[in-house]
């Protein structure tokens, strides 16, 4: 070994001993044994080929630059090396496809809810129907729906529907008698729910009587056809045309009827009829139409028959016709009719 090559040698091993790794072994060691063999074999004429030199030179190159590279990278003080092993390329892709299935990618709602992304500024001003509530005390009185269509309510009664019943033409009776005037809108069903039924109409003139606490759920159809359903019972379905009228009570099923009552909706016209009447119904319709209570101290004036047409005329009106046409007299007490008189044979 030349004097250069001993200097270079120490000086390698010095580097190697002062950084904190172990030293590859016979790392220059390795390099000068290579050198000196080379430099022998120039000394010593032989007969080799040109090729073989040459392959020769290129692998002493070749482990020359290896050896100086590892001689840089230990020179760097802070920097560490990591050696990654390769793996076959089906392996690598199994690898792949488990770490892709070990990742659980929010859905994008989730996601907005979690960051601060802007998008989560615009789905908290997403505003939801809000809902809209119609309700009379004493007075009946009409509304005009978005849709253009009408709706006619009892004194006491209240219903509700959200702001965006143009596009969903969907109403609730929560207690009342309402009469429905539908606007015909293609494509567009008109559904009523009450108490205890469903009714599915396209442009028609119904009535829906919906009172808690009488448990039950009347629907009269003056025009045009709707589906009266059990929303206990939805298979309970059944279709009425103009003229019949259903009824919905619980455990009961759904039969449709003529309408025999012409005051079904009396409250909505301000006109009651009456035609060859008994007192009996007479006075059942004052109730209703009024919400009145009468008593009838005699059982035979409940045989007493009235012809007669009322139109917005008030209880006391209607109560002196009587009593003058059957010699009957009739007192207010605690907030009830008591009606006297002989009656009807």
């Amino acid at each position: 070994m030349t004097p250069e090559q001993t200097e270079m040698d120490n000086s390698f091993k010095k580097k190697l001993f002062d950084h904190e790794s172990e030293p590859l072994d016979n790392s220059w060691a390795t390099l000068s044994a290579s050198l000196d063999s080379l430099e022998q074999e120039e000394r010593t004429p032989k007969k080799k080929s040109n090729t073989l030199i040459y392959w020769s030179i290129a692998a002493s190159v070749s482990l020359l630059l290896s050896c100086m590279a590892v001689f840089w990278m230990l020179g760097k003080g802070e920097e560490q090396v990591a050696i990654i092993p390769i793996q076959p390329i089906e392996k690598q892709k199994a690898v792949s496809n488990k770490i892709e299935k070990s990742v659980s990618i929010p859905s994008n709602e989730e996601f907005f809810q979690k960051t601060k992304h802007p998008k989560n500024v615009e789905l908290a001003q997403v505003e939801r129907p809000k809902p809209i509530q119609k309700q009379t005390s004493a007075h009946k009185e009409e509304f005009l729906l978005p849709d253009s269509s009408k709706i006619y309510l009892n004194r006491n009664s209240q219903v509700s529907y959200s702001d965006n019943f143009a596009q969903d033409r969907v109403i609730h009776i929560q207690n009342g008698e309402v009469f429905f005037e539908v606007k015909h809108l293609h494509g567009q069903p008109f559904v009523v729910y009450a108490n205890l039924s469903k009714t599915e109409v396209i442009g028609t003139s119904f009535m829906i009587r919906s009172y808690k606490d009488e448990n039950k759920d009347e629907l009269h159809v003056s025009t045009g056809k709707v589906a009266f359903s059990s929303l206990e019972n939805p298979a309970d379905k059944i279709v009425l045309t103009k003229g019949l009228k259903a009824e919905i009570a619980e455990s009961i099923r759904t039969e449709s009827s003529p309408i025999v009552d012409v005051n079904f909706n009396a409250w909505k016209n301000e006109k009651i009829v009456f035609n060859n009447t008994k007192l009996d119904e007479v006075s059942r319709t004052l109730e209703k139409y009024y919400a009145v209570s009468l008593q009838l101290n005699n059982p035979e004036i409940l045989n007493c028959r009235f012809t007669g047409t009322f139109e917005k005329s008030g209880i006391n009106e209607i109560l002196k016709i009587l009593a003058v046409s059957f010699n009957l007299s009739y007192d207010k007490q605690e907030g009830k009719y008591i009606i006297s008189g002989k009656g009807c044979k």
